[in-house]
């Protein structure tokens, strides 16, 4: 249904703008010194949620979507916005996230992730990420599964003096059903950092130093800065990704009126229901074919690729590695992480056998690996994050000092490229890779993608492989 349909069914929106004022007010009549989120839902017909997201003209948004898109929530204005923990690792902010949804509801989510490599320099353009980014958004439109609502969170008692400024936001947000017409914006220049030759001097650099044990495997990335005749629209690149990429998680976190960092990435970190974890080890790439027998080709080519499966198995070593001592035993002892669920089909369907098999998107395809762990009741999304980022799948292997061998050699900073990001609730939690990704400021689009580097790994080889990553999503961009 349209936006006409949700008119139909409350009448105006004004009723929307009604009823939460009502709502509001009744919110604040008894004193309430703490702090607390209050959500107020109101049940609509479907609607176009990415298209909506689209045309709201403010400064500060998001959009999430799960991967088979049961889940997805266009946030508009920022209830709350934490970011930069004490520490670099961030366990204060975790841990001030986890109390402000103490006494919520368990559909509050907040949204965001931190820096790829929280140590090192914030650059511009992400000097509005910072290291660490969550937010409640003030508004969202949300689909869970068949369902469609609109919520407006509120803070008491901090937002009883904001009540006005709520409700003009409100007012102000678009509900039409006039389309959004914008034309193709022209690109202009394009500049890679590394270029070709000087990737080659890096690939070799970090070839020789595997010859010294420093490490078995790192991923090493590069950034394509697209020029533009004119800023960049965030949401119209969103709304391009999540209509051309499947089988993906889509992101978009807007935090000024011309920079946002937005992504379709495949790859789960993990997905936590309170002590159920599930994880992903993902790792060798191929393209997709031109018919059914040469994909198959490729595909075959891919499971059989003894470089891919060496590659892919350093993620899986990775992940069974950093969350041994958190993982139960039936008996309630430690175990050491080695139960799986697995996946018996090229699309990714969950199973009980523990297979590495194919992951099979629009235009590539992986390798791939599921986990599925039981938790001590103690470990926390903390705690998870810490120990699986970043995986071997975008950082190396081992992963000691892993973060200060890439800073060295790539000399550029990746902000929240390859870095977890996702939604926590007060019981659930989901943490994707942001891979896929790009960085949205003014009228540059700069991408960024990564290849593993393994000891026979070539140069020219992993050079082709990114290129082809980009090339994914330039031809997104052109469509």
């Amino acid at each position: 249904m349209t936006t006409t349909a949700l008119k139909n069914k409350v009448n105006s929106i004004s009723e929307i703008q009604t009823t939460i004022k009502e709502k509001l007010q009744k919110l604040f009549v008894s004193e309430n010194r703490d702090e607390t989120i209050h959500r107020i839902k109101i049940d609509i017909p479907q609607i176009d949620i990415i298209g909506w997201f689209q045309k709201q003209p403010v400064d500060k948004k998001m959009f999430w979507s799960d991967r088979d898109n049961k889940f997805a929530v266009a946030g508009i204005h920022f209830a709350k916005l934490i970011q930069n923990g004490d520490d670099q690792q961030h366990p204060d902010l975790f841990e001030k996230i986890q109390s402000q949804l103490q006494g919520a509801d368990e559909s509050v989510r907040y949204f965001g992730g931190i820096k790829f490599d929280t140590a090192s320099e914030v650059t511009a353009p992400w000097e509005n990420f910072g290291t660490a980014t969550f937010v409640l958004p003030r508004f969202e439109l949300l689909k869970r599964n068949e369902t469609y609502q609109f919520v407006c969170n509120i803070i008491s008692p901090i937002d009883k003096e904001n009540q006005e400024a709520v409700l003009s936001q409100l007012a102000d947000l678009n509900f039409s059903d006039e389309s959004i017409v914008k034309e193709k914006n022209e690109i202009l220049n394009r500049t890679d950092f590394p270029d070709e030759d000087e990737w080659m001097l890096r690939v070799n650099s970090a070839l020789s130093a595997m010859n010294t044990a420093k490490y078995e495997k790192i991923v090493l990335a590069r950034k394509t800065e697209l020029t533009f005749k004119e800023n960049i629209s965030a949401d119209k690149v969103m709304s391009d990704l999540f209509e051309n990429t499947s089988n993906c998680f889509h992101f978009c976190f807007q935090l000024s009126p011309t920079n946002a960092f937005l992504g379709a990435t495949p790859e789960r970190l993990y997905y936590r229901k309170k002590t159920t974890v599930k994880c992903e080890a993902v790792a060798g790439t191929r393209t997709r074919g031109d018919d059914e027998r040469h994909d198959k080709s490729l595909a075959d080519e891919l499971l059989q690729s003894k470089k891919d499966i060496k590659e892919h198995r350093y993620v899986i070593d990775s992940i069974i590695e950093a969350l041994s001592e958190y993982v139960k035993k039936s008996n309630g002892e430690t175990d050491g992480a080695n139960s799986t669920d697995g996946a018996n089909s090229t699309n990714g369907t969950d199973s009980t056998d523990g297979d590495v098999v194919l992951v099979q998107l629009a235009r590539v395809q992986h390798l791939i690996k599921r986990f599925k762990f039981t938790l001590h009741d103690s470990v926390t999304d903390f705690d998870l994050v810490n120990k699986l980022h970043p995986t071997a799948a975008v950082g190396g292997y081992p992963k000691n000092n892993i973060l200060s061998e890439i800073r060295e050699i790539e000399k550029f900073d990746r902000g929240f490229y390859a870095a977890p990001i996702g939604w926590i609730s007060k019981e659930t939690s989901e943490f994707a890779v942001a891979i896929r990704s790009g960085l949205v400021d003014e009228n540059r689009l700069t991408l960024y993608s990564g290849a593993g580097i393994i000891e026979g790994s070539i140069p020219e080889s992993e050079w082709d492989e990114i290129e082809n990553k980009i090339k994914n999503f330039l031809k997104i961009l052109d469509s």
